[in-house]
C-alpha cells in the first residue's frame, strides 16, 4: 500500500502519486477522477482538492476516491469562491494582471459544473461507513496578495497579520470505519 495520492492535483506537488486529467501539470499519472486506475485500498490517504465541482459525475468520482483510499481529505470551494478571487486580483494590480485574465476565462467557460454542499458530502460518507475526523471552513486568501509573495520586502512582512482574508474553503477529512469492515469479514 502506497502512502498518498493527489487526485486532480493541478499545480499542487503534494502526494507520492499525482493524478490529473491534463498533461500540462506534469502529473505522475494522467487519468480521470471518475475512473481511477488503482486497486481498492491502494493508498492510505487521498487528497481531492477543488475537483468534485468540475467533474460530470461528482458522486462517481467520490466513490472512486473512497474505493482507493483509507482516509480522504476533501477540499470544496465556498459559495462565493470566485468573487473574492476577483477582488484579490484587482487589489494586487499590477502584480497579477494574469490573475484577472484567468478569473475572467474561468467565469466565461463556467468550469464549475456543480455547487456542492459540504454537509451532503459528510452525510454521504457517513451513510457509506466512513467516519468524519474533521470538518471546517478555513481561510485561504488574503485581500492584498502582495504581502504573501516570496519577494515581499522584510519591512512589509509585519503587515501581513493586519490584511484580512477574503476567500475560504471547506475541508472534510474522513476515515474508513474499521469496525464495520471487520463485521463484514
Amino acid at each position: 500500500m502506497m502512502e498518498t495520492v493527489n487526485i486532480g492535483c493541478g499545480e499542487d506537488r503534494w502526494g507520492d502519486v499525482r493524478l490529473d486529467i491534463r498533461k500540462t501539470f506534469n502529473p505522475t499519472i494522467v487519468g480521470d477522477a471518475q475512473n481511477l486506475p488503482f486497486k481498492s485500498d491502494a493508498f492510505k490517504v487521498a487528497k481531492i482538492s477543488h475537483v468534485l465541482e468540475h467533474v460530470n459525475y461528482p458522486v462517481k468520482a467520490l466513490k472512486e476516491c473512497m474505493r482507493v483510499a483509507r482516509t480522504l481529505e476533501i477540499y470544496l470551494p465556498t459559495e462565493t469562491d470566485l468573487y473574492p478571487a476577483l477582488i484579490r486580483y484587482l487589489f494586487s494590480l499590477p502584480f497579477s494582471v494574469r490573475g484577472v485574465l484567468e478569473w475572467c476565462r474561468h467565469r466565461r467557460v463556467r468550469e464549475h459544473k456543480w455547487m456542492i454542499k459540504p454537509i451532503e458530502i459528510v452525510v454521504f460518507l457517513a451513510e457509506n461507513g466512513w467516519e468524519q475526523i474533521f470538518f471546517s471552513k478555513e481561510k485561504q486568501t488574503r485581500l492584498l496578495s502582495i504581502f504573501d509573495g516570496k519577494r515581499t520586502p522584510k519591512q512589509f512582512k509585519y503587515l501581513v497579520k493586519y490584511v484580512p482574508y477574503i476567500g475560504s474553503q471547506y475541508v472534510i477529512i474522513a476515515k474508513k470505519n474499521e469496525e464495520e469492515e471487520m463485521e463484514l469479514d
